[in-house]
């Protein structure tokens, strides 16, 4: 493992080598389910990497693969795509229609719905929400494993708050996820387990040290071309230099998933999962790939350190599985995928790669075509990524008034 995943190991019971060889298989339920996420890993980046990964991913790969993957769903987001992994249903049944969306019914000014927060709790709001799982409508394994099997326990954890909620279920033993600061939950009656409070302050310990860049490997190196992006930023040949304190850029690195994949090993052994005639089940939701992806994209330098990173930090995590001896089955896969970014695009021949104009945001379309037709009111609700509301206290002349302009404002 690298560096912050081994430091946090370190302070539980087992460590990830040597290992003990991977448990025989046996017939009947395993004893522990471990479901792992690897949010915007695409099946592209997949094959892509797949001859390059010697360690977790390369033995994962070795088993039953299916990497042809797509999701038939429009909003290939985060937390659609995660309520998707345990529950077997798609959005149109979870709920979860997006990352966000927007209730107009809502009394508050903030109208947009955070997947994973209860709008119900005063003060409340897209940006400073109270997590909750209300809005996932369907049961996921965990839940339904607890249903039939109460003494079974649930645990979820994850770099994102909606991944570790749209995994775990509404019924979870522990939940975890970071906040931006340290690794918190929503579970507020259960107890701190001794490995939250341990990796919490390893994880404080690391970000306030400076991290020098990481070494590429020459498959890395050969992909570590800049891209100027803006006139103050390039990106494609990054490797991961932080300034001490810096926790923005500790969550867009290799050591988020690597204090996620440490948290989870320390949780199995503290709880003792998978040890008793009850099958348990552990969600990991790995995030720092999604971020890395926005940040940089998905084609550069610091993709490639982070999957063949992410690759390292999941062998070591199986190791500890392996040395603790469990009747354990595995479960990886993504929630969805993402473009390249369009500098690099052109670069490789596709000239029509470009950037959405932010002024085709829903915000600013919306105050554009209230002022033209003299409206009181935003007009359109929603943001640049998502759908596209019409304020719904128009009259339904102006509602269509609205609609047409919108149309033909995008459509230009």
């Amino acid at each position: 493992m690298l560096g912050l995943a081994a430091f946090i190991l370190g302070l539980f019971a087992a460590a990830p080598a040597p290992a003990k060889p991977p448990a025989a298989l046996k017939s009947g339920a395993p004893k522990l389910v471990v479901v792992i996420s690897i949010d915007q890993f695409s099946a592209d980046l997949f094959d892509e990497y797949r001859p390059q990964f010697t360690g977790g991913l390369a033995r994962l790969a070795s088993s039953t693969v299916f990497h042809n993957g797509y999701q038939a769903h429009a909003a290939t987001e985060t937390c659609p795509g995660h309520s998707t992994i345990l529950t077997g249903s798609h959005p149109t049944h979870t709920g979860i229609i997006g990352n966000t969306w927007v209730d107009q019914s809502l009394s508050r000014s903030d109208r947009t719905v955070y997947c994973a927060e209860d709008e119900r709790v005063p003060g409340s709001s897209t940006t400073s929400y109270i997590v909750s799982p209300m809005h996932l409508r369907v049961p996921t394994l965990g839940d339904l494993l607890k249903r039939q099997s109460p003494q079974s326990l649930n645990v979820a954890v994850a770099g994102k708050d909606r991944a570790a909620v749209m995994m775990g279920g509404h019924n979870v033993d522990q939940r975890w996820y970071w906040d931006g600061k340290t690794f918190v939950t929503d579970q507020k009656s259960a107890a701190v387990p001794a490995t939250i409070t341990k990796a919490n302050a390893a994880v404080a310990a690391a970000i306030a040290k400076a991290r020098e860049p990481l070494a590429p490997p020459p498959f890395c190196q050969a992909k570590a071309m800049p891209f100027a992006v803006s006139p103050e930023l390039s990106v494609g040949a990054g490797r991961f230099a932080r300034a001490a304190g810096d926790v923005r850029s500790f969550r867009a690195s290799p050591e988020f998933d690597g204090a996620v994949l440490a948290i989870a090993a320390g949780l199995i052994q503290e709880m003792k999962l998978g040890r008793d005639d009850a099958t348990d089940v552990i969600s990991v939701g790995l995030s720092a790939t999604d971020y890395i992806g926005h940040g940089f994209g998905a084609g550069g330098g610091e993709m490639c350190l982070q999957l063949l990173s992410l690759d390292r930090d999941l062998d070591g995590f199986l190791r500890v599985l392996d040395a603790e001896g469990l009747d354990y089955s595995v479960v990886l896969k993504a929630d969805h995928g993402a473009m390249d970014i369009p500098e690099r695009l052109r670069a490789k021949g596709i000239a029509e790669a470009t950037r959405a104009d932010p002024a085709l945001g829903t915000v600013d379309v919306g105050k554009a075509i209230a002022a033209k037709l003299k409206l009181n009111g935003p007009a359109l609700l929603g943001d640049l990524a998502n759908d596209v509301w019409i304020d719904r206290s128009l009259s339904p002349k102006d509602r269509t008034r609205v609609e047409k302009e919108a149309i033909a404002i995008f459509k230009a």
